[in-house]
């Protein structure tokens, strides 16, 4: 609701201040490294955070404790965001990989590589695809609910300019539940 604001620090903390007032209203301790990205869940709850120890934390943005630690970056976490219905948690790191962390009980996760370091990652509203840092173009659709890839499907950028991409083994279609055969 823009009442607060968060920030990660190099002093391993999470902060979160009144908007209006700049009081310091939450101080969140967990991260054994510098916390290079925050974020906030689409309705305020919970709060996300990426640190150079290779976590991805989740707190409750109420009262500050800790909800989840996530763990499987190899290398720090730089970016992190809430998908726009709450349910997922996106990170990128300089391992080169982005995860997509689902929030149900079993916290699955779903790794994709890249070539390039992931250093931002943007979501759209309400359609479940992930847009690339420069605004030029979808990279992959993240689906929702209980129709996730298996953590078999890993999908590459690769660097250069130029990608052939082999849709013969692709499936297409408006979600997962009715695809066709490319």
């Amino acid at each position: 609701d823009g009442s607060c604001i968060v920030s990660g620090s190099w002093d391993k903390s999470v902060r979160v201040w009144d908007a209006l007032t700049g009081n310091e209203k939450l101080v969140l301790n967990g991260h054994t490294d510098s916390v290079n990205s925050v974020a906030f869940s689409s309705d305020g709850s919970c709060i996300v955070s990426g640190s150079q120890d290779k976590s991805v934390r989740v707190w409750d943005a109420l009262i500050g404790n800790q909800k989840l630690v996530l763990n499987g970056h190899t290398d720090l976490v730089n970016s992190v965001a809430f998908s726009s219905d709450g349910s997922r948690i996106l990170s990128g790191s300089t391992d080169n990989s982005f995860w997509a962390w689902d929030q149900l009980p079993q916290c699955r996760a779903l790794r994709y590589i890249r070539e390039e370091v992931a250093t931002s990652i943007h979501v759209l509203e309400h359609t479940g695809w992930l847009l690339s840092p420069d605004g030029e173009g979808y990279l992959m659709f993240v689906p929702s609910g209980e129709s996730l890839p298996d953590d078999a499907n890993i999908l590459t950028i690769p660097q250069s300019l130029v990608a052939h991409v082999d849709f013969s083994n692709s499936k297409l279609g408006p979600e997962w539940g009715s695809c066709y055969s490319s």
